[in-house]
C-alpha cells in the first residue's frame, strides 16, 4: 500500500510497480483528489492508466488534499516520512523517513488504511479525468523540475 500526494515515479519505479501487480501482488495507491499544484495533479493522473491496466488499485481521497507519505508492505514493513514518490524527493530534497519492521505500529498503519477506505473513491479506467491525464502526458517532460 502506498499513500502519496505526488505519484510521479520514474519509468523504472513505475515498471516495478506494474510488474509487482502483474505477479498477483495486491498493490493499492492512495492519492488526493485535489492537489496543491495543478501541474503536479495532471502528472499524477497521467500515471494512472498504465498502473490500472496492470491491476494496481488506485484510490483518491474524497475530501481534498492529503499530504501523507506512507508505504506498507506484506503487513510487516512500513515507511513513514517526508518522502514523496517523485524524482525531486529521490534526487534533490533531503527527505527523512522511518522504517518499521515487524513493529506493533504496523498494525495501526494497516488499520488506518482499512478503516478509511470510505473516504476514498476508487479510480478505474472508466472514471479517469481524461483532461488531467492528457495534460499530464504533456507535462511529463517537465516532471524532474516539479
Amino acid at each position: 500500500y502506498i499513500i502519496t500526494p505526488y505519484l510521479m515515479p520514474d519509468e523504472e519505479f513505475e515498471q516495478t510497480i506494474i510488474a509487482t501487480a502483474k505477479r498477483g501482488v495486491e498493490v493499492k495507491i492512495y492519492t488526493p483528489s485535489v492537489s496543491d499544484f495543478v501541474a503536479a495533479d495532471m502528472i499524477v493522473k497521467s500515471h494512472y492508466r498504465a498502473l490500472l491496466e496492470a491491476g494496481v488499485k488506485i484510490f483518491e481521497f474524497r475530501k481534498g488534499f492529503i499530504h501523507s507519505k506512507v508505504f506498507l508492505s506484506d503487513d510487516t514493513k512500513a515507511i513513514v516520512g517526508t518522502v514523496n514518490l517523485d524524482n525531486r524527493s529521490f534526487l534533490y530534497n533531503f527527505e527523512d523517513a522511518v522504517y518499521f519492521y515487524k513493529a506493533s505500529v504496523i498494525d495501526d498503519i494497516k488499520k488506518e488504511f482499512d478503516d478509511n477506505e470510505e473516504n476514498y473513491i476508487e479510480i478505474t479506467t472508466d472514471n479517469i479525468s481524461t483532461v488531467r491525464e492528457a495534460g499530464g502526458n504533456i507535462l511529463k517532460s517537465l516532471e524532474g523540475l516539479l
